[in-house]
């Protein structure tokens, strides 16, 4: 009855951890007290759903507003801060940034960017096949815990460098498609080593599907 009323009252999740720690203190021990553990195990566990729907649903209505905001008239470039500081605000990143297909063969270009604290090189161009950039030939979503220690992909100087001077570590990147495939990748990164989870990932997929139409449209 105690972990069900900790759960009706939206308790924090160590207050469940508190009601078992009285309950060793008071002595209860035996199999009245492996019940209370389990229980607390499943109070846990309904807790942790429960705040996940919450944050499913908290993102649903944030990418409803997106489209919305990605609806009305703006130019290219307007647009493009929209989807960076949209990115970065659903999931608590510290920098977002946009990299679109050039018209000079193999190469992308850094178009727009959110949170950054130095020039982050806006209009610098990365190689086909550097880091992040291979979302375009996959059109799948790619994430780094750690990027510049991160050796499954080929690094490039310049790249590094632009990731350098933000001090930047976990990275993900989305590609941005609409018509025949990939023109663009729409990556988030934080400062910190960062593990991105199923849930993230899908969350930005979804932002990037909704990005691609609208930041296809011409500047």
């Amino acid at each position: 009855m105690a972990i069900l009323e900790l759960l009706a009252s939206d308790a924090p999740p160590d207050r469940f951890e508190s009601l078992l720690t009285r309950a060793r203190s008071s002595g209860m021990s035996g199999p009245q007290l492996d019940r209370l553990e389990n229980a607390r195990k499943l109070g846990l566990h309904i807790y942790s759903q429960l705040d996940r729907r919450q944050q499913r649903e908290a993102s649903l209505l944030a990418l409803v507003d997106t489209a919305r905001e990605l609806s009305a008239p703006n130019d290219l470039k307007t647009l493009l801060k929209v989807v960076t500081r949209r990115a970065r605000m659903l999931l608590g990143a510290d920098i977002s940034y946009i990299t679109l297909l050039t018209s000079e063969k193999g190469t992308a270009r850094v178009e727009a960017s959110d949170g950054h604290v130095s020039s982050f090189h806006v209009g610098m161009r990365i190689p086909h096949g550097a880091g992040s950039s291979d979302v375009l030939t996959t059109s799948a979503p790619f994430w780094s815990a750690d990027y510049l220690d991160d050796a499954r992909f080929p690094h490039h100087e310049r790249l590094d460098e632009m990731v350098r001077a933000e001090e930047l570590r976990g990275i993900m990147a989305v590609p941005l498609s609409h018509g025949s495939g990939p023109y663009g990748v729409l990556h988030v990164a934080d400062r910190e080593p960062r593990h991105f989870s199923a849930d993230e990932v899908s969350l930005m997929s979804s932002l990037g599907d909704l990005a691609g139409p609208s930041s296809r449209r011409p500047g």
